[in-house]
């Protein structure tokens, strides 16, 4: 039975680390990639490491086109294949629209959605030879609802144009693409006054979701019984409208 590896950006912490630890339990080879943290993504790996499976550390900067052909280069020379990528580096800043400097919207863009594109073209063409592939990216309910957060909302809304493309170009080939779509995810709010819902009108379930339940869903997408998903947003919000 052929051993997957997956290729995980942001995985040092919260979501990513989650995806990467539910993916080695799953027998999966796992390279983390963070950015400034490598504590973290050394952590993780060492969690991931405790199931058996092969992992490798990579530190770097996806929203630059080079890091991230280097990166795959060096994954691949490790692995020998990726067939699993998972985008799950994003930047979400509260800058005002006019606020916003044309450097701060080209990095944001290329964070949210660029890196999306460099990586996939790096690892397809092993997917693409071996006749399977798992592509995850990340969108999210200020992206689908939108909200004051221009750069944010234009490059994750950008990442699910991508993965709709992957999927319809692809899918015959034995490779799908799906965006998830989080909704707040973390350590549970201090509780509210006893008639005042943490999230009004927002999430019926009136909670934070964990990363463990975001990875449940990604480790879903690349199971054995999911060859049929590809192209979907898939939201994982306590019931929030997308």
């Amino acid at each position: 039975m052929t051993q997957h590896t997956a290729f995980i950006t942001g995985a040092g912490k919260n979501i990513g680390r989650a995806i990467a630890v539910d993916f080695a339990r799953r027998g999966i080879n796992v390279v983390l990639v963070g950015h400034s943290d490598r504590a973290a993504c050394d952590a993780a790996a060492a969690e991931c490491t405790a199931h058996g499976v092969g992992t490798l550390v990579l530190m770097g900067d996806v929203s630059d086109p080079e890091t991230c052909r280097t990166m795959a280069a060096e994954a691949l020379a490790r692995f020998g294949t990726v067939d699993i990528l998972v985008t799950g580096a994003a930047a979400r800043p509260h800058w005002s629209f006019l606020d916003t400097s044309d450097d701060q919207w080209a990095r944001v863009m290329d964070l949210n959605c660029n890196q999306l594109f460099w990586l996939a073209k790096a690892f397809l063409p092993g997917m693409l030879a071996a006749g399977w592939g798992r592509i995850i990216g990340f969108t999210g309910m200020h992206a689908i609802r939108g909200a004051h957060r221009a750069p944010t909302v234009a490059g994750k809304h950008a990442q699910w144009g991508i993965i709709k493309a992957l999927s319809h170009e692809f899918a015959a080939r034995g490779i799908t693409a799906n965006a998830l779509s989080p909704g707040p995810i973390g350590p549970p709010d201090p509780d509210p006054a006893p008639d005042k819902p943490k999230f009004p009108k927002l999430i019926p379930m009136d909670r934070r979701g964990t990363p463990e339940e975001v990875a449940a869903v990604a480790g879903m997408l690349v199971g054995p019984d999911s060859g049929y998903i590809s192209g979907q947003m898939i939201a994982i919000n306590g019931g929030g409208i997308t």
